[in-house]
């Protein structure tokens, strides 16, 4: 509109200006003068006219672009709407799943093959009562049930359209980590801290329950009776929870997680480190009991420190981690806390700030801190 009523008003100054010098060109006596003043009038017209004619080229070149933006969008919105009886297409793993930045990265992943099998006999036995393929991976914190989890979704890619990853410690997690799955299903969401969060998990659930090919893993779980309350009902999909309690075979399937075997812990650290040092890697493994966490704990710290093997075993004598029987899980939190006292005391030796904010996150929750609680003014 501001576009043609600038057209409009050029045209009309033109007119008005060649209707001027018309006028004035009459009123000239003087033959020369009067010649003089035609020439400029004729030089006026040919100006203007050449204006005219550009005006008509951006005009049309206006007119041609909205079409073309027109029918772009047209195209756009065709593309964007399912067909009645269609269904959405879902992303892969990393397109609606936010859980890569919680586990440690797929390509240093140790593969414990005895466990995988283990898990895909426990998915795939039958029960008698018609329910959702449900399987309950427990074991001690550090033992790998979140990665052996993720490898389980990663590996059987292909048999899932949805896969889900859900924060299960905590009702409030789990709701929103179910509710983000409202968009694929066309659920509309109030854009309110007031929603009501169940509601919209409700139909999360029931649709859910109408589809086969998906995947849900519930992380961290301790209440059975709050997973029994939001999983889907029916006998479709797959439900993969992990948990310290080992008390879930009155409900589900379970499928046990042990620390890992000598060879496998050796396997791990050598594969995160690149060192070949066979006793070293030995030694270390049994000192902290072949507790998964612990070696990537050990092994992060020699990859960020340059540091052999050999001279982070010496370091675990000068902070007291003698060797461990493996077989006793009340040492667990001890072989944690000292593996982790040389990356502690490494972060104070840099910056006593990263020990402030060590300090800080401690209070928080395990996962997803957001950033701006440490940051001002955008640093």
């Amino acid at each position: 509109k501001a576009e043609a009523k600038t057209q409009r008003l050029i045209r009309e100054l033109g007119e008005r200006m060649q209707e001027w010098a018309k006028q004035l060109i009459d009123g000239i006596d003087d033959p020369a003068e009067r010649a003089k003043w035609t020439a400029k009038a004729e030089q006026w017209d040919a100006n203007w006219n050449s204006l005219f004619e550009q005006l008509e080229l951006v005009e049309a070149k206006i007119t041609d672009g909205f079409a073309t933006a027109n029918d772009k969008l047209d195209l756009l919105i065709e593309r964007s709407t399912p067909a009645p009886n269609d269904q959405p297409e879902f992303p892969s793993l990393t397109g609606i799943c936010n859980f890569r930045s919680h586990i440690s990265d797929e390509r240093y992943y140790t593969p414990r093959n005895s466990l995988m099998t283990n898990l895909e006999k426990a998915i795939n036995k039958k029960r008698k009562a018609a329910i959702t393929q449900t399987v309950t991976v427990h074991g001690l914190g550090g033992v790998g049930k979140s990665q052996l989890a993720l490898q389980y979704a990663i590996e059987h890619e292909a048999d899932f359209d949805i896969r889900h990853w859900i924060r299960a410690e905590q009702q409030e997690t789990l709701l929103r980590d179910l509710a983000d799955l409202a968009p694929w299903f066309g659920i509309v969401r109030e854009d309110s801290q007031q929603e009501d969060l169940a509601a919209i998990v409700g139909q999360v659930l029931h649709e859910l329950s109408q589809r086969d090919r998906w995947l849900l893993i519930y992380d961290n779980a301790e209440d059975h009776e709050l997973i029994r309350r939001y999983t889907p009902g029916g006998d479709r999909g797959q439900v993969l929870i992990t948990s310290r309690n080992p008390h879930w075979d009155q409900w589900y399937e379970t499928c046990a997680v042990d620390v890992m075997s000598t060879a496998e812990a050796k396997r791990l650290l050598r594969d995160r480190t690149k060192q070949k040092d066979n006793a070293a890697s030995e030694r270390i493994a049994e000192r902290v009991g072949c507790l998964p966490l612990a070696l990537e704990i050990a092994a992060a710290y020699c990859v960020q420190c340059q540091m052999p093997l050999a001279a982070y075993d010496r370091l675990l004598d000068q902070h007291g981690l003698k060797l461990l029987d493996r077989h006793r899980p009340e040492d667990y939190h001890a072989i944690l806390s000292k593996t982790w006292e040389p990356s502690f005391e490494q972060a104070r030796q840099k910056s006593q700030l990263a020990v402030q904010v060590l300090a800080l996150a401690a209070f928080l929750a395990p996962d997803n801190i957001p950033r701006f609680l440490f940051e001002r003014d955008g640093t």
